[in-house]
């Protein structure tokens, strides 16, 4: 887990027919400023759907320093509410975090099925399908690195302590049991002695249930050191001689 600060969120969401300028891409920009129309509300749901899955996932990387970029992606919805031939057309400054993890939301999300209104407005250009663009962005620092200026205060130098020793203990063992992207956040309790009393997940984005109990595990055996008696006074009153960690598992 790395610390860093928040990055601005935007995307937006346009539908057309080929790449290519025509009337079919006229009509499109047209339906999606027209709300009214059957086919300008669902490519209005489309996005609002879409939208929602991309920002719980991009979320989900709020503390990765590799969370950040600029892309253009297209797919394709069929009449059933499938998206089919998801592909990126271009990046800006984008890692392959972003990209992941983008890519992972759009595949996961679940669309209606298209209304009648709609299928029949489809030109044979369309091909019986409806092609949509998405415009992902979360920018990064300015120099592209998301950096963490040295921690002063006692309790801050021995969380991320923690933390280097957490990750060092789970990483070689979470890339063999990960199939895809994975984020899941855990609150961590380290008692006096650098004891984990509890290691619990509190939000989860993926579905390898067997990889987050692996990492329960060894969050559980991790050896840590005890803390440091400057750092106790600093606790917070309700949570004394314990130390609570925020912690997310990003796995791409």
């Amino acid at each position: 887990m790395r610390l860093m600060g928040a990055a601005f969120l935007a995307c937006g969401l346009v539908a057309c027919s080929t790449h290519e300028q025509g009337a079919a891409d006229e009509q499109a920009r047209k339906d999606l400023v027209n709300s009214r129309s059957p086919k300008g509300r669902y490519i209005a749901q489309i996005r609002k759907e879409v939208r929602a899955k991309w920002d719980r996932h991009i979320n989900a990387l709020r503390n990765s320093p590799l969370g950040y970029g600029s892309m253009v992606v297209e797919f394709y919805v069929t009449p059933k509410g499938k998206v089919e031939d998801l592909g990126i057309i271009n990046t800006k400054n984008c890692t392959r975090t972003f990209a992941t993890f983008t890519l992972q939301a759009i595949r996961e999300v679940k669309l209606p099925p298209m209304p009648a209104e709609v299928v029949a407005a489809l030109t044979e250009q369309d091909g019986g399908r409806l092609r949509l663009e998405y415009y992902p962005e979360r920018a990064a620092s300015e120099s592209g690195v998301q950096k963490v200026a040295s921690p002063k205060k006692p309790v801050t130098r021995f969380s991320q302590q923690v933390q280097k020793i957490l990750h060092k203990t789970y990483e070689p063992y979470i890339r063999q049991g990960s199939k895809g992207p994975d984020v899941f956040h855990i609150k961590v309790v380290v008692d006096f002695n650098g004891k984990v009393e509890h290691a619990f997940v509190t939000d989860e984005m993926g579905n390898n249930e067997k990889l987050r109990v692996l990492t329960q595990k060894l969050i559980y055996a991790a050896k840590l050191p005890p803390i440091p008696e400057e750092v106790i006074p600093l606790l917070p009153k309700e949570t004394l001689e314990h130390l609570i960690l925020n912690y997310d598992v990003v796995i791409n």
